[in-house]
């Protein structure tokens, strides 16, 4: 998979790594050392402006493999060093080794030494200066970056640039195994779950698995009888977000969801599906229900 995965991403348009050693002769009088052929060639290319490696997913060249390796954990999402004290990850050996110092700065027991910083307003710490200050955001409202293209406003750029790629269409994060792209890293990670098969969220309480946090969080709602989502039109309360926004639909009378094969609309995507088997004979996934019986469920009459 590796190999399917490198050949999507590298694109060499010559063949500069030869690895022929050859001797020659340094320009400093008396002295002589070997260099191989593709050392050579790598120099000369300085000189050429030549880029043999290309990106597949973008217009980035570069000279050197080991780059487009790097520049492609961007398109991945992979940050594949971590750090031994706390849950920072970057692309970087080097950005890795800085951040750690961090830690240790004013060691001199050999000991790893990190000093915990304190909200004021909760309980969460962190060893980082940058982390606390943005986290109080939180506490505050402080937003200090805004959209370009609209009055959305967020504490982190990260959030920004992820919200300003709706406006643009960019999609850089490419999954390693189909077409699948997304604007953001975690959407990413959590995409490449289902073709590994990975569920690493355990509900307590029985067998489920997820492979988002957000799903199991749900799921152990149907434990606790817990429904935070509460309507502002009536008494209706539900588990999770999308059914109180289906709910409110009925509230408004919207149907969003137009029947390809007569004027059948309905409020939720789960009816539409049940109403088109009803053109194609296939088996119902539940008995049909009006949209007037809909209604009587979830107590609007």
């Amino acid at each position: 998979m590796k190999a399917i995965w490198w050949n999507r991403l590298v694109e060499p348009t010559s063949s500069l790594l030869a690895k022929e050693p050859q001797d020659i002769t340094d320009k400093t009088p008396g002295q002589r050392r070997k260099i191989s052929k593709a050392s050579l060639k790598d120099h000369e290319a300085r000189h050429t402006g030549e880029k043999p490696f290309r990106c597949s997913f973008c217009e980035y060249r570069c000279l050197r493999k080991r780059d487009l390796e790097r520049h492609a954990l961007k398109h991945t999402g992979e940050k594949p060093f971590a750090c031994s004290i706390c849950e920072y990850r970057t692309t970087r050996k080097n950005i890795l080794k800085t951040h750690e110092a961090k830690h240790n700065a004013g060691n001199t027991t050999g000991e790893t030494k990190t000093k915990m910083l304190s909200c004021p307003y909760c309980d969460y710490t962190t060893p980082h200066a940058s982390s606390i200050l943005l986290h109080k955001r939180k506490h505050t409202g402080e937003k200090n970056f805004t959209c370009s293209f609209c009055d959305f406003q967020t504490v982190y750029k990260s959030n920004i640039n992820q919200h300003q790629r709706t406006h643009t269409g960019e999609k850089p994060y490419l999954c390693p195994h189909c077409d699948y792209r997304s604007t953001n890293a975690a959407s990413l990670k959590h995409h490449i779950r289902t073709h590994t098969g990975e569920k690493p969220h355990l509900c307590p309480h029985c067998d489920y698995r997820a492979t988002k946090a957000s799903n199991l969080k749900e799921h152990i709602r149907t434990h606790t009888g817990e429904k935070p989502h509460l309507c502002p039109h009536c008494d209706y309360r539900a588990t999770k977000a999308y059914s109180l926004k289906e709910h409110i639909r009925i509230h408004f009378g919207e149907k969003p969801y137009l029947c390809p094969h007569c004027d059948y609309r309905a409020t939720r995507a789960a009816l539409l599906k049940n109403h088109i088997k009803t053109h194609t004979g296939a088996q119902l996934l539940f008995p049909q229900v009006s949209e007037q019986k809909s209604l009587e469920s979830q107590k609007i009459l």
